[in-house]
């Protein structure tokens, strides 16, 4: 190995620390690493976006669940232009942390619920430690090529 561990590799040791299952990719699917946790299956897999002329690849953490009550936010770190996207009607939920606030876009249907939630401090924290960070909480779209979940 000419520069460390492949992907593969890395994943399925992840896997085994996890007790989790590595399943190894084919033609148009990706390699993913689902692992149990009490009642939730995680999967990590990646997928790439294509920005300008550079293809960005991302890794990606799901663990789907039935969301009782339709409660649906999304969260990410403010750039130079996520003030725009408030003036042009794009909502930014404040949740009375003023340095958290400053740092991050939120966004969702229950604006209680989100003060709520962001209230913890340990998930703030454990947000604002990552450099980049985009996390869902969405309903099930239903695509026609969506991956199915276990």
């Amino acid at each position: 190995m000419l520069f460390g561990p492949s992907k593969k590799e890395i994943w399925r040791h992840l896997a085994a620390e996890l007790d989790g299952q590595f399943v190894k990719g084919k033609v148009f699917k990706k390699d993913k690493v689902y692992a149990r946790h009490g009642e939730w299956i995680i999967v990590l897999d990646t997928f790439t976006r294509k920005y300008g002329n550079a293809n960005i690849r991302f890794t990606r953490i799901r663990a789907p669940y039935l969301n009782r009550d339709d409660f649906v936010f999304q969260i990410y770190r403010s750039k130079a232009f996520s003030g725009m996207r408030s003036y042009f009607g794009m909502q930014d939920v404040e949740v009375g942390d003023p340095y958290f606030d400053k740092d991050f876009v939120i966004q969702g249907n229950d604006i209680r619920k989100l003060k709520m939630f962001f209230k913890h401090t340990e998930i703030k924290d454990l947000i604002m430690h990552q450099p980049n960070i985009l996390l869902k909480i969405r309903e099930d779209e239903d695509k026609l090529f969506a991956p199915p979940f276990p």
